[in-house]
């Protein structure tokens, strides 16, 4: 059984706000887990923000952080020209699958020889409750409005920054 990490409490994430966010996060995490082989999993605001995380053993925000980063920012990339739910990306001994949750998004990591349709049926039904709850929603829009913020340059090293302004990804 994985660990289940919550958000803390914030300046942003307090009183019934807080409450609000960890039982959703937990309940979708929670499901997650009931999935054959996931190796860990996390939600993040639209900022790429670690919400709450399911984890296997030794653990480490900033990576979770800097991965939620980089997804929103592909999030937003493939957004700006087209609609686009979810992604996947293929690694040697690792792969993961994100899905878009509203104002917010989940990444699931997983060995190759899990199965996917599994885990695509899985978020159909545990994401919905999330990604249809008004209040949650409401909340996550006032922590981070977009994930086209994340292709701003304060968020890009000069290579980004110049893929950003050749795609006109921000117009």
């Amino acid at each position: 059984m994985a660990t289940l990490i919550k958000q803390e409490l914030t300046a942003t994430w307090s009183g019934v706000r807080l409450i609000r966010l960890n039982e959703q996060v937990g309940t979708l995490l929670n499901e997650i887990d009931h999935v054959p082989n996931v190796l860990s999993a996390c939600v993040c605001d639209n900022r790429g923000k670690l919400l709450g995380a399911l984890v296997n053993g030794a653990w480490d925000a900033g990576e979770f952080n800097l991965a939620g980063v980089a997804i929103a920012q592909c999030f937003a990339a493939f957004q700006s020209k087209t609609e686009c739910r979810d992604l996947e990306f293929r690694f040697e001994k690792k792969w993961l699958y994100a899905r878009e949750l509203g104002n917010a998004f989940v990444v699931v990591f997983y060995p190759p020889e899990m199965n996917l349709a599994l885990l695509r049926m899985t978020l159909n039904v545990a994401a919905a409750t999330f990604a249809a709850d008004p209040e949650l929603q409401k909340h996550l829009t006032q922590v981070a409005a977009s994930k086209r913020d994340t292709l701003a340059h304060t968020f890009l090293d000069i290579l980004g920054a110049q893929l950003v302004e050749q795609g006109n990804l921000l117009k």
